[in-house]
């Protein structure tokens, strides 16, 4: 059963996974405060991806938008002649 499922091999990357998060356990500084609310440390993170990721879909809509407008005068122009 251990060599069906691979036991000794998933408890080998397990030990590796808990190693390297100790290692960086000890590396970086907790800097959770006892006043700092958890949606608060999430918005702080998640708020400027989020708005990278708007400024990138607004650049992309006008882009959209300017070659729609061309292709409808484009086709205005050509029924009109």
């Amino acid at each position: 059963m251990f060599e069906k499922y691979g036991v000794r091999e998933n408890i080998d990357i397990l030990h590796k996974i808990v190693t390297e998060a100790k290692a960086r356990k000890d590396v970086t500084k907790d800097i959770w405060r006892e006043d700092l609310q958890p949606e608060g440390a999430v918005c702080a993170r998640t708020i400027p991806v989020l708005e990278a990721e708007a400024a990138q879909l607004e650049e992309t809509l006008a882009q959209v938008i300017i070659f729609v407008h061309f292709w409808d005068e484009l086709l205005n122009y050509t029924y009109q002649v």
